[in-house]
Order: C-alpha cells, then sequence, then structure tokens
C-alpha cells in the first residue's frame, strides 16, 4: 500500500530526528555534569585552603 510506505517514511524520519535531537540533548547535559564536577572541585580546593588558614592561625 503506497499510502503505508509513505507513512513510514515519515515515522523513519520522525524517528531520526528525534534521536537526533537527543543526542544533542545527551552532549548539552554532558558538558553541563563537566562544568558542575569543575565548579565542585573548584569549591572543595577553596574550602580546604579556607580550612587550611584557620588551622595555620590557630596553631
Amino acid at each position: 500500500d503506497p499510502s503505508e510506505v509513505s507513512q513510514l517514511k515519515l515515522f523513519i524520519d520522525k524517528l531520526q530526528l528525534r534521536r537526533e535531537q537527543l543526542r544533542i540533548q545527551q552532549e548539552d547535559i554532558a558538558e553541563t555534569l563537566a562544568e558542575l564536577d569543575r565548579l565542585e572541585a573548584q569549591s572543595q580546593d577553596l574550602l580546604a585552603q579556607r580550612a587550611s588558614v584557620r588551622t595555620k592561625a590557630a596553631g
């Protein structure tokens, strides 16, 4: 049935588009997670530095 073939092709096109959208979102999420990891590590370092300064000042 030509109508069914046409519908299946359209469905495949939509699947491919959705897959691409999800891949882009996945990349964006990975970048955001990496940035959060970097910010957390930076904050942990600053916290450790502050604790070190307090320890030296108290000692």
